[in-house]
């Protein structure tokens, strides 16, 4: 695939936030900056870079644990209930980071979806335009789905957190949903529960930053990370991004690859 400045690239968090800090001393991110400010790069980044791991890894449980979240009823023929948004306030540092992503000239890319925990800041940051009407909202949220769908369907993303709620007997749910099992803070007193759901909070956040990505039908996806060899369920695997490639035409890049491209 080649590139053609200006290009439109989504940033992963680790990557979004070398290009944020005041000063870094990787030679990659510093070149991705400068690219930026030459307008060689059109920057993006997804809304669950501060909605889900904005979240500190240590306390994504209690996070979750603290939250009732509420249901709406939806008439249809399953009776469904699906969760609602829920707001999340940033910390300074997080603040501080939006507003240079803004300064730089970064949009932030929607994921629509009931289940967010959306921070003030970044709703009234605004996120980047998909269209005038409600028919094109309906369009974005078609391909998102359309993406999350099947990675969802692979292993991936949300489904990753809702598996670790099977770890409890479907007896003891009671009736409730995933979420609400999550909340249990008995079944969350489990350090290696926490630690399993820090993990597939970031992995839902990847999944959902890289359908966006998609559903906003940018250039190139950037991210340093290929998955640990023991981490065989990934977005960023080398299966899943052959697959993504094969069936999305999705283009993952890391900073080196990125900078090459544009650079020659």
């Amino acid at each position: 695939m080649s590139l053609e400045p200006p290009t439109s690239v989504t940033l992963d968090q680790h990557v979004f936030r070398g290009v944020c800090s005041e000063n870094t001393r990787d030679d990659e991110i510093a070149a991705i900056a400068a690219l930026i400010r030459e307008g060689r790069i059109k920057p993006y980044v997804s809304e669950t870079v501060f909605s889900l791991e904005g979240i500190p890894r240590k306390k994504r449980a209690d996070f979750l644990a603290a939250r009732r979240v509420r249901c709406i009823e939806v008439s249809d023929a399953n009776s469904r209930r699906y969760p609602i948004s829920q707001r999340r306030d940033l910390a300074e540092q997080e603040r501080t980071r939006l507003q240079r992503a803004l300064n730089l000239g970064f949009e932030i890319l929607h994921c629509p979806r009931f289940f967010q925990f959306q921070p003030q800041e970044v709703r009234n940051a605004g996120f980047a335009k998909f269209g005038e009407t409600l028919d094109d909202y309906f369009a974005l949220a078609e391909k998102f789905g359309e993406v999350v769908d099947a990675l969802e369907a692979r292993g991936l993303g949300l489904s990753q957190v809702k598996r670790i709620a099977e770890h409890v007997p479907k007896a003891e749910w009671r009736g409730r949903h995933w979420f609400q099992v999550l909340a249990d803070r008995d079944f969350l007193n489990d350090n290696q529960r926490e630690g399993e759901l820090a993990a597939a909070v970031a992995e839902w956040s990847d999944t959902d930053s890289v359908a966006a990505h998609f559903a906003y039908g940018l250039d190139a996806f950037c991210t340093r990370d290929r998955a640990s060899k023991d981490k065989k369920i990934s977005v960023f695997n080398k299966e899943s991004r052959n697959w993504l490639r094969d069936e999305f035409n999705i283009c993952i890049l890391s900073p080196k690859e990125l900078v090459k491209r544009l650079s020659t």
